[in-house]
């Protein structure tokens, strides 16, 4: 997703209204893009910013366009009452509020994830810091935590590492803390790409980030991971397995559980070319990891 350009109008707001809409759906849709909302609750007589429709989803765009795509990414998953308004006096605050939220959090007994303005208060080995409110991920998402669980399993010092969807790097990253050697991450968003880079600096490590699909990347590494949701990973199913080398490990995130029974059977046309290995469940989200078999 774009930054707000200098030259872009300011001041628009998306409600989700809840008529239609299971909360999950639309919930799990807005964190699964790392998209921040305000949940309206039941007004307070003392908070002016919650009033509204209880159980609606009120998104605060930086730009019209990325207005337009939040919209068509909400109708593609057929989310209903989907409204566009002028920001209201008073809301343009509610950004910041969430900050004020955003705490550490301690994904495993190595790793921890939290805002770049606020000191992480766990002793670990490996602390990954982000600067919120950009829209590429903030790793407060359960299939984030679920793909850190699975790279502290499989990361070794030296390994090479290619995050396929790459977003904010906070994968990436996160790998290159746990000692792997190469670490590139790709995304089709440009802007995405520079971030990666601007959190890799903040975090005082580096990666490579490159703007280009699965189709144009070229090697084979030592774990590939891809934390999309499963439309997005079955049309580059392709790509995926063929990054990993032999002996490799390929990292799947931002499932749910209701697509295992379908999913591993589309996504690995050749039954034979992987072999399962690990499965992690939080909140109905899954990650697995699956390692390539040697070619004979």
């Amino acid at each position: 997703m774009g930054r707000r350009s200098v030259d872009q109008p300011q001041g628009l707001q998306i409600i989700i209204h809840p008529e239609g809409n299971t909360p999950s759906q639309v919930k799990d849709l807005l964190q699964a893009h790392s998209i921040p909302y305000q949940e309206v609750l039941p007004p307070e007589p003392t908070d002016e910013l919650f009033i509204g429709i209880p159980g609606s989803y009120i998104l605060y765009p930086e730009d019209a366009s990325q207005a337009d795509e939040w919209v068509q990414l909400l109708e593609s998953h057929k989310v209903h009452g989907v409204e566009t308004q002028p920001l209201p006096d008073g809301a343009a605050n509610w950004l910041e509020r969430w900050k004020e939220f955003y705490q550490w959090t301690l994904v495993t007994p190595r790793i921890a994830v939290g805002p770049v303005f606020r000191p992480c208060p766990f002793d670990v080995e490996v602390t990954v810091a982000i600067e919120p409110g950009q829209g590429f991920g903030t790793g407060t998402h359960e299939s984030s935590q679920l793909a850190l669980e699975l790279l502290d399993n499989v990361v070794k010092p030296g390994s090479t590492l290619v995050d396929a969807g790459s977003g904010s790097g906070i994968l990436a990253i996160a790998a290159k803390k746990l000692g792997a050697d190469l670490c590139i991450g790709f995304d089709i968003d440009i802007d995405a790409v520079k971030e990666s880079l601007e959190n890799a600096q903040r975090n005082g490590v580096t990666i490579h980030a490159i703007h280009a699909p699965v189709d144009a990347m070229v090697g084979q590494f030592d774990v590939v991971v891809a934390n999309m949701l499963a439309f997005r990973l079955l049309p580059i199913s392709k790509g995926l397995r063929r990054l990993v080398k032999d002996g490799g490990h390929l990292v799947l995130a931002g499932l749910i559980e209701e697509n295992m029974a379908t999913f591993p059977k589309a996504f690995f046309d050749d039954a034979g070319e992987f072999e399962w290995k690990d499965r992690h469940y939080k909140n109905g989200w899954v990650s697995e990891v699956y390692q390539k078999k040697a070619r004979r």
